[in-house]
């Protein structure tokens, strides 16, 4: 009996010497596995922001496709809208608060920005230090000194934004008054001219154009919507004709090919634009202003008078538009690499929805093969400790 004890406490004693150290593993099995849980936990919600900050930056383009009639219908219903409330602003003017004014913090070149200032006076420029001369060529003090030359002569109307368009040619035509004229092929609607495009960057010199409290449109990458830029020269006041006059050259830089069959804007070398001061401006119920196109003897030379648009005016871009499809002159000129900068709202960005697709899918394969690599790794260390 007393032998048996004995060796019964033996063995009780080795069994417990044994299942020591199972008593102690669990709790490191148990941390290992919540640290790869938490780490799985991490990867699946990186792989969700990952996808929906795509899936946003995809929201910025139309995801309902409207017939193009239509849609310029609509862009012509919301012009007409917007001339009427400025009538009636005018007709029916209220001594209201004198609106805040809203500073812009950016990089770069303030072409896309100043070129379509919208129907506010320009304060003032600061921090010039920092953005390239507003004039190409330039210093930066040279270049200020040469758009005072316009701000001397009417203050009030500097950077002021106009448009207009060639009905023979089919080209659009945006004038930054006291700056800068740019013309362009093809009828592009008032809105998109209105639009400053992406010339510049924000305070932290990224291209993250959802933090400006106004709509940005990319810079066409398309070879027959590289606009034709034209800066100001030299301007003038006319005592005869009583109005201001402004000569703007164009600035040479390489133009691409361009397989359009209109006219190409290159053969124009100096716009001459005329306009009435108007000091007062500002002290009037705000009206924007239009171009309109003047006879001229030489091809070389464009003649344009700036004043109040008519009611309608900016209208016609609606007919333009379908007489330029209707007339050929875009049929059998638009190849596959034009269609890519063309598209369907992706255009702007060089990017079609099938690249879309395809760069999204690459992302996600290679994001989940890496957090599925990490996963594995993970299971086999906790195996090999559970053993």
């Amino acid at each position: 009996m007393g032998g048996s004890s004995t060796n019964s406490n033996h063995k009780l004693e080795d069994s417990e010497k044994k299942s020591s150290p199972a008593l102690v593993a669990p709790p490191m099995i148990g941390l290992r596995a919540t640290l790869t849980w938490v780490f799985l936990t991490i990867s699946v919600l990186y792989l969700l922001y990952y996808s929906n900050s795509l899936l946003y930056d995809r929201q910025d383009c139309p995801t309902t496709t409207l017939d193009p009639s239509t849609e310029r219908h609509l862009e012509t219903l919301s012009n007409v809208a917007t001339s009427a409330d400025l009538k009636l602003g005018e007709d029916d003017k209220e001594d209201d608060e004198e609106s805040p004014q809203v500073p812009y913090d950016v990089y770069g070149d303030l072409l896309g920005l100043l070129s379509a200032h919208p129907v506010t006076p320009l304060v003032s420029l600061h921090h010039l230090d920092v953005v390239e001369p507003v004039f190409p060529h330039m210093s930066r003090v040279k270049a200020l000194h040469h758009l005072s030359r316009s701000v001397k002569l009417d203050s009030a109307s500097i950077m002021q934004q106009s448009i207009c368009y060639d009905k023979d040619r089919y080209w659009s035509i945006s004038v930054s008054w006291g700056y800068v004229v740019q013309i362009v092929r093809g009828i592009m609607s008032p809105r998109e001219l209105e639009t400053p495009s992406r010339t510049f960057l924000n305070w932290y010199r990224r291209a993250d154009y959802t933090a400006y409290a106004f709509n940005t449109r990319p810079v066409s990458k398309h070879p027959c919507q590289k606009p034709f830029i034209f800066y100001l020269s030299s301007t003038r006041y006319d005592e005869g004709r009583k109005k201001i006059i402004g000569y703007y050259t164009r600035h040479k830089s390489p133009v691409p090919h361009c397989r359009w069959k209109m006219a190409s804007p290159e053969q124009v070398d100096s716009i001459v634009v005329l306009k009435r001061p108007d000091p007062l401006r500002w002290e009037k119920s705000p009206r924007k202003d239009c171009c309109r196109i003047l006879p001229s003897q030489k091809n070389s030379t464009m003649y344009l008078l700036v004043d109040n648009c008519r009611l309608g005016e900016l209208a016609v871009a609606t007919e333009l538009h379908d007489q330029m499809d209707s007339s050929g002159v875009l049929v059998d000129a638009v190849d596959s690499d034009d269609e890519l900068a063309l598209g369907d709202g992706l255009a702007g960005v060089g990017v079609s929805e099938g690249d879309f697709s395809a760069t999204f899918a690459r992302r996600w394969r290679r994001t989940s093969s890496v957090a599925l690599t990490r996963w594995r790794c993970a299971r086999c260390a906790t195996r090999r400790l559970t053993k």
